[in-house]
């Protein structure tokens, strides 16, 4: 689109407004049609393939003024209303339907793009990471064979999501564009390392409320084993979570029945605790990258 002269008197700069509303009504009838698709927003095929137009004529939206008052505009107004509609030009400036009809801008589903594509990343560091570990109570199979990374909800653990790749929101599942900023600041949160470290925090919190009344001191260490091993424990499956939880309970019924001086944590019982699960295998596991 070739560039307007930018004026020095009233006369001129009305006009200059002028040919300005006439381009931005060209925009609007293509962003109404769902036909408006700038190079700058390739990003967003996805996210709006098929979402098809909204109508922002007339609208808070509409930076038009019409031919009449723009004539009736001094200067200083007139020179406001031209920056305004420069900038609704910009190629970034766009409009999506959400799905009770409302505009969801284009910028706002940027952001919200590029904080779940920065997520993924994440994601996809910690697979590289751990990757190779080897999960004994799956047949000694790799992270990276057993947790399927693009997959975020075939997965049983606690937070496995936060460690899966995920497509994008379409726009039209958007209530509103609070929603998609919402949204956008909770994937931004999750790819940060104050993120990573409040899960580990959690999980060890979880631990040690588990295993504390245990007299075990072994599994009073399982809060001690290295910050990725406990991420791989408590996403790859529920495994582990439910094997502590078994000993919990399983230690309030001693403890209730007053059947053993011993707790359930140290009865030898193969029902309770023979080792051979994932709490049991816990202290051996080595993290390993992805080969």
């Amino acid at each position: 689109m070739a560039r307007l002269e930018k004026p020095t008197d009233l006369e001129g700069w009305r006009d200059y407004a002028r040919r300005l509303e006439a381009r931005a009504s060209r925009k609007i009838s293509k962003i109404r049609q769902g036909t408006y698709a700038p190079s700058v927003l390739r990003p967003l095929r996805e996210a709006t393939h098929g979402a098809g137009g909204v109508d922002i004529a007339r609208t808070a939206l509409d930076p038009r003024k019409g031919s009449p008052l723009v004539g009736r505009m001094t200067k200083a107004q007139v020179e406001a209303h031209a920056h305004r509609l420069e900038e609704f030009m910009a190629p970034n400036v766009s409009y999506y339907p959400s799905r009770s009809g409302e505009p969801i801008s284009a910028k706002s589903m940027l952001r919200y793009v590029y904080a779940q594509k920065r997520s993924n990343e994440h994601a996809r560091e910690f697979y590289q990471r751990v990757g190779g570990t080897e999960i004994p109570w799956r047949g000694s199979r790799p992270f990276s064979e057993v947790f399927n990374i693009r997959r975020p909800y075939a997965h049983k653990g606690d937070d496995a999501r936060m460690y899966t790749e995920r497509d994008p929101y379409k726009v039209h599942t958007f209530t509103n564009e609070r929603a998609v900023k919402i949204l956008t600041d909770r994937e931004r949160e999750v790819s940060t390392t104050r993120a990573d470290k409040k899960m580990v925090e959690g999980i060890r919190t979880n631990i040690r409320k588990l295993t504390e009344s245990s007299g075990n001191p072994g599994l009073k260490a399982l809060a001690d084993l290295p910050d990725d091993l406990l991420r791989v424990l408590w996403t790859v499956d529920d495994e582990f979570i439910s094997g502590l939880t078994f000993r919990y309970e399983g230690n309030k019924e001693f403890d209730s029945d007053r059947n053993s001086p011993d707790d359930a944590f140290t009865a030898q019982s193969e029902d309770l605790f023979n080792g051979k699960d994932a709490v049991g295998y816990a202290k051996t596991m080595q993290v390993r990258p992805l080969r």
